[in-house]
């Protein structure tokens, strides 16, 4: 089955990494992130223009440059972890990028296709 999750327990990790003592250390460990992520398709939306994005729309975790280049680094790098020890694909995707649709979809198909999906 194909199954889409958003990207909340990623975003549980990041948020704890940034501020252990605000959030509840998260009852799971990477390797066992690998495991749970095997066969999995990551798709890691980022932009140039997601701190502007944020601030319209009233983020009140990530209203600054320094608060969002934080946050965005610790994406960055949990998304590299997940992608080097799980079994999965991770893909960046720019919203910004008029092609990144497109290269999105050609993305999945391919790894549906060596799946043999």
């Amino acid at each position: 089955k194909n199954i889409v999750l958003d990207r909340s327990w990623i975003s549980d990790v990041v948020y704890t990494i940034d501020n252990p003592a605000k959030h509840k250390p998260w009852p799971i460990n990477l390797s066992e992130i690998g495991v749970l992520t095997i066969h999995s398709i990551l798709v890691h939306c980022d932009s140039d223009r997601a701190l502007s994005n944020a601030v319209t729309r009233g983020e009140d975790k990530v209203n600054t440059k320094d608060r969002h280049d934080r946050i965005r680094e610790l994406y960055d790098n949990v998304m590299c972890m997940i992608g080097a020890y799980g079994e999965c694909s991770v893909i960046r995707y720019d919203y910004s990028d008029d092609n990144a649709y497109d290269n999105l979809c050609k993305f999945i198909e391919e790894r549906l296709n060596e799946d043999g999906v």
